[in-house]
């Protein structure tokens, strides 16, 4: 299976980058990669002008293309094939026509040597890998036999060809060895599933799995609205052929983290083989799923209801996924201005966490004006420093088995609490200012009129002495 096993690698859209592999490669000039904004870059510019001009934009093409910039993709060892007359008569000319490649795939580090010709730019470049058993035939490619410069992502299309026949070259290794067989025989691979697997010295296996979520549970429109399917990955990496894992790392993008908490999510200890590990880490992402459909009905519902509340005004949320909510209150002469947030806590405890932020927005007249910061975490007030608006914040947990109605109660109880403590705080506050101003007041008399200060203690004294 694996040893006619190819690897595909497809732009994934998305702020976290991803791998998506499967058997079929499709041409890179089908695809518009420069739409694809999501993929931090993992080199610097002034590494591209150090090339000769015709190849800035192939290579540009290639290291801005999305999987290679999550796999901190560049090039170094930039040098030219030019003689030593021709550098001296082009000093500020950039010749640069071979390059070292380098990816990083996990703990396996991927490299290989470029070599092209800088006075002929139609002749296609030549590979030298870093596995001397590693000799692919560059000329029964396609896209090395209809190499044209003219086509910006050249050298992409060749490299994703060449990568394939890499690719397969590893899995043969990995299949040599009775250990890794086991291991990668229990794999159950589908559509749904692909794998990439690096075998390097002393028999230290990388794999990165791809897991497709959608199969797993029928995920909101507003993660699927993108054609791209929406996938996770799981790195593995083992040393000695398998006999150990040495580390495990679990990637999905950002919207799916936040929706699914998986933040909170930790990777389960591996005692058994590969197949049956990574069907236990798509069944947990199955229950972490279905709690999170759930919480988001509970979100939804709890925003209704504060909507129709009316002790609340000017009542606003995030309409996609309901993370955020705003609204306006009153308690007595004081009116907050409140924002909200869901902490939901997954995989601690059977509660959600609420972060609440608020500030009074208007005071009665009797009551202190000067701005001041006021956390309240937990019944343990802070009184830090000061601000240019009065803040303050305070968490608490609310039981997830209650109804939508039930927890509304229970979060107005404890907002109302945590208002009323910071109207008490803010009444001690002004309390304090006041006697502080009033011993200030009494200091400065006295200092005014020291004569009558003296003739006071006098007359304590003579009062004692008698």
């Amino acid at each position: 299976l694996f040893g006619v096993f190819i690897v595909r690698l497809v732009m994934f859209a998305s702020q976290t980058d991803h791998i998506i592999m499967s058997r079929n490669l499709e041409s890179s000039s089908d695809k518009n990669t420069s739409e694809e904004t999501f993929c931090y870059k993992s080199y610097s510019d002034s590494v591209v002008r150090c090339l000769v001009d015709w190849l800035k934009t192939p290579v540009k093409q290639f290291l801005d293309y999305p999987i290679f910039g999550y796999f901190k993709a560049n090039i170094c060892q930039i040098q030219s094939g030019a003689s030593s007359f021709v550098l001296q008569q082009l000093k500020n000319v950039p010749l640069g026509d071979r390059f070292r490649i380098f990816i990083n795939f996990g703990d396996f580090e991927f490299s290989c040597y470029v070599v092209f010709q800088w006075s002929h730019q139609m002749v296609p470049p030549e590979f030298y890998f870093k596995e001397e058993n590693f000799i692919p035939e560059v000329e029964m490619i396609e896209a090395y036999t209809r190499w044209n410069i003219s086509n910006s992502n050249c050298l992409l299309d060749l490299f994703l060809e060449l990568f394939m026949k890499y690719q397969d070259f590893h899995l043969y290794n990995c299949y040599l060895h009775s250990s890794i067989r086991l291991h990668l025989n229990s794999l159950k691979l589908s559509r749904y599933e692909d794998i990439l697997a690096f075998l390097g010295r002393g028999g230290h296996l990388t794999c990165i799995f791809r897991i497709e979520l959608e199969p797993l549970f029928h995920l909101p429109k507003i993660l699927t609205n993108n054609s791209l399917p929406l996938c996770a990955y799981l790195f593995l990496s083992f040393i000695d052929y398998c006999s150990e894992i040495c580390s495990n790392l679990f990637l999905c993008p950002d919207d799916v983290r936040k929706y699914a908490n998986i933040s909170s999510y930790r990777l389960p200890p591996m005692n058994c083989f590969i197949g049956e590990y990574v069907s236990a880490v798509k069944g947990d992402l199955r229950n972490l799923f279905l709690r999170a459909e759930k919480q988001w009905e509970y979100r939804a519902e709890f925003i209704r209801l504060l909507k129709e509340n009316d002790n609340f005004l000017n009542v606003t949320t995030d309409e996609e996924m309901f993370y955020n909510f705003s609204f306006c209150t009153t308690l007595e002469e004081f009116t907050f201005c409140v924002q909200g947030i869901f902490e939901i806590c997954f995989m601690t405890s059977e509660v959600t966490l609420f972060h609440v932020r608020f500030s009074i927005v208007k005071l009665p007249s009797d009551v202190m004006q000067a701005p001041i910061v006021y956390n309240l975490v937990p019944s343990v007030p802070t009184l830090p420093s000061t601000s240019e608006e009065m803040l303050f914040e305070f968490k608490f947990h609310i039981l997830d088995n209650l109804t939508p109605q039930s927890r509304l109660d229970s979060f107005l109880v404890e907002l109302r609490k945590s208002m009323s403590s910071v109207k008490q705080k803010l009444e001690c506050l002004e309390m304090e200012n006041e006697q502080t101003e009033e011993n200030e007041e009494e200091q400065k008399e006295e200092n005014e009129d020291p004569t009558e200060g003296d003739a006071t203690d006098g007359q304590k004294e003579d009062a004692k002495s008698e």
